[in-house]
């Protein structure tokens, strides 16, 4: 499967101050965290979401990879994320 979100870039979000002193980027980690977002919504279309459910790591002890094709910097009007799914474990 494949999936993509996007999100409009704000250049006075919190994060643009807090990293990197006077060079202003949006974080890995949200980077990855986003990509996290995504399955989890993908796994929700699929299996449902119940309340209480709780999300645990994806992929333990599994092989999976991301790429990062540029910083996203405050004057960015859109950021992309694109997952592409290969295997599901029911």
């Amino acid at each position: 499967g494949f999936i993509r979100g996007t999100k409009r870039v704000v250049a006075d979000e919190w994060f643009f101050k807090a990293h990197f002193y006077q060079d202003p980027v949006v974080p890995g980690s949200l980077g990855l965290e986003s990509f996290l977002q995504l399955l989890k919504f993908v796994a929700v279309d699929r299996w449902g979401h119940t309340p209480g459910a709780r999300w645990e790591a994806v992929a333990m002890n599994r092989r999976h990879e991301w790429t990062y094709r540029g910083q996203v910097i405050p004057r960015d009007h859109l950021v992309s994320v694109e997952a592409v799914i290969t295997e599901v474990d029911e």
